[in-house]
């Protein structure tokens, strides 16, 4: 559900500002690989990841997610006391 919100969004984003995979990762600090597979659903962001994409296209996290605002912060807060985090 959390990878096809995000997809869903992005892909929407996209449409709307006629942006390539290009313009997204130079927008948002992200690699258009890294990118690219995200959108296809090979990959699922890290929090930090998620923050670049939401500055990049300056949305908020629920917006990006389709999440409400507890929701993130308790992901969030789960994300800070893993010992393995996956980034770009």
């Amino acid at each position: 559900m959390f990878l096809d919100n995000l997809v869903e969004s992005l892909h929407q984003l996209c449409k709307e500002n006629h942006l390539t995979y290009e313009e997204v990762s130079d927008r948002c600090g992200i690699s258009v690989r890294f990118f690219g597979d995200v959108m296809r659903k090979k990959r699922c962001p890290s929090l930090r990841v998620l923050e670049k994409l939401c500055n990049g296209f300056q949305v908020t996290p629920d917006e990006l997610l389709k999440i409400d605002d507890s929701t993130w912060e308790s992901l969030r807060t789960a994300a800070s006391c893993s010992t393995n985090p996956l980034d770009d």
